[in-house]
């Protein structure tokens, strides 16, 4: 298992731009393994974490890059959160917290009981903030 996560996080006031690291093979948005998330599981809040900042106007992926496009610039003290879910939410597993959809496409599986299973390797929940 290697993990899916993030480096270099610029912010701007347009977009925030992720690159990813960890896996095996390419990253994939996966809408089939788990529901759609809201912006495939990221989401923008205020410094407290509670308040959602709703200015996420779209997520796009190329390569090992991910460009979180912004209606307006976050706010001081922000944080860009990833697979924390939203009120109302439903998660495939008894979890407290959403997924998201990030993934890579690690070819490899496993025979368990006469099933196969993909071994994806999943971005885990995580946070990243603003820079002051």
């Amino acid at each position: 298992y290697v993990r899916v996560g993030t480096q270099l996080v610029p912010w701007r006031a347009t977009a925030i731009v992720v690159d990813l690291i960890g896996g095996n093979g390419t990253y994939a948005f996966d809408t089939t393994a788990i529901a759609a998330a809201p912006n495939n599981g990221f989401d923008v809040w205020a410094s407290d974490s509670v308040t959602l900042q709703n200015i996420i106007s779209g997520v796009s992926m190329v390569g090992n890059r991910i460009t979180i496009s912004l209606s307006a610039p976050a706010s001081a003290g922000s944080r860009l959160g990833y697979g924390w879910g939203r009120a109302g939410m439903t998660t495939p597993v008894n979890l407290p917290y959403a997924l998201g959809n990030l993934r890579d496409t690690d070819p490899r599986t496993a025979t368990i009981n006469g099933q196969t299973i993909a071994l994806r390797n999943w971005c885990l929940i995580h946070e990243v903030n603003m820079p002051a």
